[in-house]
């Protein structure tokens, strides 16, 4: 009994009390969003209960942010659903046809974006399969079912904010810059301490440090500035100061350990110049930035959510399972909604068991506490219950990620406030599909285009090999600063999936500020070509070491090799930039022979 006792006392000690305050809010506001839309009569009022926990967030900024984003998908999903039900004219084929390029198109798009832009693409593709699937016998009541899956939205959002507005902080911004000023402190000791000949283990742990916390800040700087146009100047700004950083980082690691001086490059100019000057963040124009865009990721979530949205359809069309929607429609759901997470495998999983607790819950209050025709006020009290379940699950660790999924799968579901049509058969048929549409996307993940955090930690090395070996074979002339521009931001995210990656893999870190230096040699040796006074014996080797450059990937060290050739026939400062360019790539050849691999 007491060994009992101790292991209830610790797990009500792993509640925390403002995070079980927040929750019985969102629940509350769940409850009330139902009772609003049960009572101006709206056909499916558990949608908006179910807005309320989707846009629940932290902060104020975030909350209105998100809730804008949800009502813009819902909307332009609504009208592409109700084009799809018109246009295949009761078709089921065509249905899943459209639907499935349809919700590819919006998952491959939101890949490419980030934070709540991501998630109103991604919601503007279910969102159409939701309007276009839940009441699939009815074609004729699509424009109804789109019009109130925007009303209800709407109201989730309005009992949200009428909820939770008054107890929700601001963002943290302000804490977020000084965390970025503290990076920007350490790197500039960082660089004093390696320029004066010091190296060894705790330097490079230093290093690794300042990069972790620089990809760790750039992470949450979106959700920060969320809601505020001027915070949105505030974090591009806060970016260009990590481009800085990076820079001075990079050129540090060339110039570094007795090699000699920083190299004089531009970016090195402009990053000194910004770390020294003491402006505010908002002021650093001159340091450019392009964020990181995965394309090869993108193309991938929509190839996977093409594939398990026709295989959900066509086991549904061809079977002609009555619940077969709820099958196509949960595929949808989490084929799209999950494409842009780092692991979604893991993430399924626990979502899964989350919709099953939701899918047991809805079984029991139907079946075992609400009447089969239950009067309003009757079916908003008892399914109070449930709702604060879900609220102090999500309070806790252990169950706080499968929480969100056990209350959406429960409203989606029970229909509380509705009679109970189709009896028990109906219900358990329905469940069985929304977990079977989850199983399905959960495959899709591991079968089509597998994907986890090393696999996108490859791409993103992937992607910048790949840029150094363009960068070799390029003569534009903006090339050298669209180069940097998109490094810098590339970097951050490198490191950070490094980070995240089991074991934290510090090879593709050390790897990452390496390409830097590789892509200043480059730089350097095409400066060197283009000049008119080069001697031509010196233009060919250049040439020479040009062309090994453009194939890297494959034959790192035979690079090494012919920059290490030309650094011998290059006088002045250039001449150290090659040879920084060939330690780099001797010392990270795993990270730069990556490409083969993905």
């Amino acid at each position: 009994m007491a060994a009992i006792l101790s292991t209830l006392r610790a797990g009500l000690r792993g509640f925390e009390g403002p995070r079980l305050s927040f929750t019985l809010r969102t629940a509350f506001a769940s409850w009330l969003a139902l009772a609003l839309a049960t009572a101006l009569g709206l056909e499916s009022p558990h949608w908006a209960a179910m807005t309320v926990w989707v846009v629940a967030q932290p902060t104020r900024g975030m909350l209105v942010e998100k809730s804008l984003y949800r009502l813009t998908g819902t909307f332009a999903g609504s009208v592409v659903g109700v084009g799809l039900v018109l246009g295949s004219g009761g078709n089921p084929w065509l249905l899943t046809g459209g639907l499935a390029l349809w919700v590819a198109l919006c998952a491959g798009a939101g890949n490419l974006l980030r934070h709540f832009q991501t998630y109103g693409l991604l919601l503007a593709g279910y969102t159409a399969a939701m309007v276009a699937l839940m009441d699939v016998p009815h074609p004729d009541h699509v424009l109804g079912l789109a019009a109130g899956r925007v009303v209800t939205v709407a109201i989730g959002i309005a009992a949200s904010a009428l909820v939770s507005w008054l107890f929700l902080p601001p963002a943290a911004e302000p804490l977020l810059m000084d965390r970025l000023r503290g990076a920007a402190g350490d790197a500039l000791a960082w660089s004093a301490t390696v320029l004066t000949g010091a190296g060894g283990r705790e330097v490079a742990e230093r290093e690794r440090a300042i990069l972790s916390e620089l990809a760790a800040v750039d992470d949450l700087l979106d959700a920060h500035a969320s809601g505020s146009p001027a915070g949105y100047r505030r974090i591009r700004g806060a970016r260009r100061l990590a481009a800085a950083v990076l820079a001075l980082m990079a050129a540090t690691r060339a110039g570094g350990k007795g090699a000699g001086p920083l190299p004089e490059t531009a970016a090195v100019r402009t990053a000194l110049a910004a770390l020294t000057a003491g402006e505010g963040i908002e002021a650093l124009p001159s340091v450019a930035i392009r964020l990181h865009r995965d394309w090869g990721g993108a193309a991938a979530a929509s190839v996977r959510a093409l594939a398990a949205v026709l295989a959900a359809g066509a086991l549904w069309v061809a079977t002609g399972w009555e619940a077969g929607p709820y099958l196509m429609l949960g595929t949808a759901v989490m084929a799209s909604l999950f494409s842009s997470f780092d692991d979604p495998v893991r993430v399924l999983r626990l979502v899964l068991m989350g919709s099953a607790a939701g899918a047991v819950a809805a079984v029991v209050c139907r079946l075992a506490v609400l009447p089969v025709d239950p009067g309003p006020l009757e079916a908003l009290v008892l399914t109070a219950p449930f709702l604060a379940l879900g609220a102090v699950a999500m309070a806790h660790p252990v169950t706080r990620m499968p929480s969100l999924d056990y209350a959406m799968a429960f409203l989606l579901l029970a229909h509380p406030t509705a009679p109970l049509h189709g009896g028990v058969e109906e219900l358990l048929h329905g469940a069985a599909a929304m977990l079977l549409g989850i199983g399905l996307a959960l495959v899709s993940f591991r079968v089509v285009l597998p994907v986890n955090a090393a696999v996108r930690l490859r791409t993103v090395v992937a992607m910048t090999v790949r840029d150094l070996e363009s960068l070799a074979a390029s003569q534009a002339a903006e090339s050298p600063r669209r180069w940097r521009a998109r490094l810098y931001h590339r970097t951050l995210r490198l490191v950070r999936r490094a980070d995240l990656v089991e074991g934290r893999d510090t090879a593709a870190i050390d790897g990452a500020l390496a390409a830097f230096s590789v892509g200043e040699a480059i730089l350097s040796a095409r400066r060197v070509v283009d000049r008119v006074d080069t001697p031509a014996p010196v233009r060919r080797r250049l040439a020479l070491a040009l062309r090994r450059l453009q194939s890297l990937s494959l034959k790192p060290a035979a690079a090494a090799d012919s920059l290490d050739r030309a650094a011998v026939r290059v006088d002045g400062p250039e001449a150290a930039i090659l040879l920084a360019g060939a330690r780099a790539l001797r010392g990270n050849a795993a990270f730069f022979a990556t490409r083969r691999l993905v």
